[in-house]
């Protein structure tokens, strides 16, 4: 998320568990595929104060160079950078946040992939894919927060929906709190980019025509 007072990032982990067709595809006609299941792990979250782009991509790197050192891998892995829409755009004083991004990254030798849509989700649609994560009607989980991820828990327990002067609650998020909704929108963004439901084979999510 881009707001400059607090810059906040999440740094996760998608893990991806690819399954063959099952017993059913096997004893029908129909056509066989291969399903994969994404799970996404919080491992930590960058929240600057007064901050800029780049300040947070150098956060990022340092951080995830330690990380990947307290386990004893070396050279940063691809990374799959999603976030605001607004980040594609140009500011009257400074290229767009992700042209920032890709710059330091390339300087740096990082093999990445900016993802983030030019369209940003419907509030309502993100925040519901991100309580599913937690939880689906099937009782499966695909989204864990480590406990150090502080601030994201934070909103975890304190974001509501903005109400109107009747007291009905709107499609908007109640960000009163200027410290509130920035981390849990750039996890947000992640979550919808990876776990969104998408079509079933065969079929697209848009118009063909």
């Amino acid at each position: 998320d881009f707001n400059v007072y607090p810059m906040c990032w999440a740094i996760a982990q998608v893990e991806e568990d690819h399954r063959g067709p099952n017993l059913y595809h096997l004893l029908t006609t129909e056509t066989t595929f291969e399903t994969v299941t994404k799970n996404i792990n919080v491992l930590d979250e960058i929240c600057l104060a007064n901050s800029s782009t780049q300040a947070a991509v150098y956060a990022f790197i340092a951080r995830a160079t330690e990380m990947r050192e307290e386990l004893g891998l070396h050279g940063m892995p691809e990374v799959k950078i999603y976030g605001d829409a607004s980040g594609h755009s140009r500011k009257t004083t400074a290229p767009a946040d992700y042209l920032v991004i890709q710059e330091i990254f390339r300087q740096y030798g990082i093999i990445f992939k900016v993802l983030a849509q030019k369209n940003n989700p419907g509030v309502r649609d993100r925040v519901t894919t991100v309580n599913n994560a937690f939880h689906n009607a099937k009782g499966e989980r695909r989204l864990w927060i480590d406990p150090k991820c502080r601030e994201l828990r934070k909103d975890m327990i304190n974001m509501r929906w903005r109400r109107d002067v009747a007291g009905n609650t709107t499609n908007d998020l109640d960000e009163s709190n200027p410290l509130r909704s920035h981390i849990s929108s750039a996890l947000g963004y992640l979550v919808w980019g990876e776990l969104k439901m998408s079509a079933k084979v065969g079929e697209k999510g848009e118009r063909l025509f």
